[in-house]
């Protein structure tokens, strides 16, 4: 399995740990909107990544 694929997975496992988790009461308001911001910018990171792996697939081989 290529490296890029893994971090790829491990990006999109931590995306939705994050998001999900920013909707969680028991947290502050305040977490809860730090918590969403690092779920986006994860987010962000995972979509590059993904779209870059798309544009060139032979960069995966």
């Amino acid at each position: 399995m290529s490296w890029i694929l893994f971090l790829a997975g491990i990006l999109i496992i931590i995306t939705v740990f994050l998001l999900v988790f920013s909707f969680d009461k028991q947290f502050s308001k305040k977490t809860r909107l730090i918590i969403l911001s690092i779920g986006i910018v994860f987010l962000i990171m995972t979509l590059i990544l993904i779209w870059k792996i798309l544009s060139n697939p032979m960069m995966i081989l």
